[in-house]
């Protein structure tokens, strides 16, 4: 509420003064210091940066976008793009590139560019049909001004499209030609992400070899030109096939080296990631109290974020936990997710297809007929928003209670695990941000800890949220 108010202020303040243009140019400079390459690394001091001064490049979004300068906003919303994808929301990222797209037709780099981009978004969001439509208008101006770049981002939002409708084949070789591009062109900064959106067609149609080969390239590719953003989607995507394939000792490193990198990170959208391989972990193991509240946190997390990427898998898993004691319950969770797929024109991943099915005939066998078909017609009518809604962050047994901890303690905790940054809880739960740093100084002294990392380890650990 605090940084909304603040906002407003700036946007009044600014429309009255005459340095509205230089404001806009100024943050321009900001989004761009990191350098123009596209898709290049963004450090995390960047990271910080744009984090801070996001009510300002609003500002300066809204003035370009009022005042027509279309090149300037599709530069910015452009710069913005690692920063949606790393740490920020990817509903609010797509908000502003369909603006900024709308804004005049001058054909250009820029706009290819920006098609790319939000495609991809809108891919992650599973928001196929807009996707694919903004993919069919910027392709055709990619090839023709010969921005390969754009080329490749393009054809890495129709994979995605086609994988999430039941077409890996398709989606397989959208991206296999999107690589090709990349090598071609020496695009290094994009082709490990490529190979990353590969690697999880691979996995969700279920060919783990071939998902495994992919991750494990762009681990290479990742070692040579180092991107932590990248790396620890990668490293996830190893841990959740290593998960599938039932090699936990090395699903479990992986899945803890691209938490500690999400962490450093503060992205919220990789650490939803991570929660859901620990959950899958903690499921395999037989441990369904971590895995109830690792899952829950993950599905918690794609509300915030809108990555929609692995809700499917997230949802079955959790459904699957809740088959014995909370049937009803994973027969919602099921029937909503299935509803909303059909609305999304979404196809059933291979990977999760037959246990989909045998979930369901446990539960009409365990419910019966008549309330199994009560629970199901219920859940079809769920709003989209209200599946993924979860219980505030809260402690279970045996975890930050046994240190002692206050229940705000508990709270700081549980929203330092899910990627929040010190201004972001302190927004959360209306409080200074000097309250927080507090908080966090009694956490790590009853803990006996010593960084941000080992507080998250802590958490997920103990199935904290």
């Amino acid at each position: 509420m605090r940084r909304e108010y603040a906002e407003e202020q700036l946007i009044a303040a600014l429309e009255q003064a005459p340095t509205s243009r230089a404001h806009a140019q100024f943050y321009l400079s900001v989004v761009e210091q990191a350098g123009s390459q596209p898709g290049a690394p963004r450090s995390v001091e960047w990271l910080d940066a744009i984090d801070r001064q996001l009510p300002n490049i609003r500002v300066a979004l809204r003035y370009l976008l009022g005042n027509g300068c279309e090149q300037s906003a599709l530069r910015m919303a452009n710069g913005l793009e690692q920063f949606w994808w790393a740490r920020g929301d990817l509903v609010e990222g797509c908000d502003w590139l369909r603006q900024c797209l709308e804004l005049g037709q001058r054909q250009s780099r820029r706009r290819a560019r920006a098609y790319g981009v939000a495609a991809v978004l809108l891919a992650l969001r599973l928001e196929l049909d807009e996707a694919e439509r903004l993919a069919g208008i910027g392709l055709p101006i990619a090839q023709v001004l010969g921005d390969q770049i754009a080329v490749a981002d393009l054809g890495d939002a129709l994979g995605l499209v086609a994988g999430a409708r039941g077409r890996p084949d398709d989606g397989e070789r959208a991206f296999a030609e999107s690589i090709g591009i990349r090598r071609q062109a020496g695009d290094t900064a994009r082709l490990a992400r490529t190979l990353e959106f590969s690697a999880d067609g691979r996995l969700w149609d279920g060919d783990l070899p071939a998902s495994a080969e992919r991750a494990e390239a762009a681990v290479q590719v990742l070692r040579a030109r180092p991107d932590p953003v990248q790396l620890a989607t990668a490293l996830t995507t190893l841990g959740l096939v290593h998960t599938y394939q039932s090699r936990l000792d090395e699903a479990l490193e992986e899945l803890q080296s691209g938490l500690d990198m999400a962490v450093r990170l503060r992205s919220s959208r990789l650490i939803g990631r991570a929660h859901y391989g620990f959950g899958l972990l903690a499921q395999r193991s037989g441990d369904v109290r971590v895995a109830e509240s690792q899952l829950a946190t993950a599905i918690a997390i794609v509300a915030e974020t809108g990555d929609r990427s692995f809700l499917a898998g997230c949802v079955l898993a959790l459904a699957t936990v809740y088959e014995s004691e909370r049937p009803d319950e994973a027969v919602l969770l099921l029937a909503a997710a299935t509803a909303q797929a059909k609305d999304g024109g979404l196809k059933s991943p291979g990977l999760l297809r037959a246990p989909y099915e045998q979930l369901l005939a446990s539960l009409r066998q365990r419910l019966g007929a008549q309330r199994f078909g009560i629970a199901w017609s219920r859940g079809s009518r769920i709003a989209r928003n209200d599946v993924l809604r979860a219980p505030p962050p809260q402690a279970t047994e045996g975890s930050a209670a046994d240190a002692a901890l206050t229940k705000r303690e508990i709270q700081v905790l549980a929203l330092v695990a899910r990627g929040l940054t010190d201004a972001q809880i302190a927004d959360n739960l209306t409080v200074s941000r000097r309250t927080v740093h507090a908080h966090l100084r009694a956490i790590y002294r009853k803990l006996q800890l010593h960084t941000r990392s080992a507080a998250t380890r802590y958490a997920v650990e103990r199935g904290l949220r």
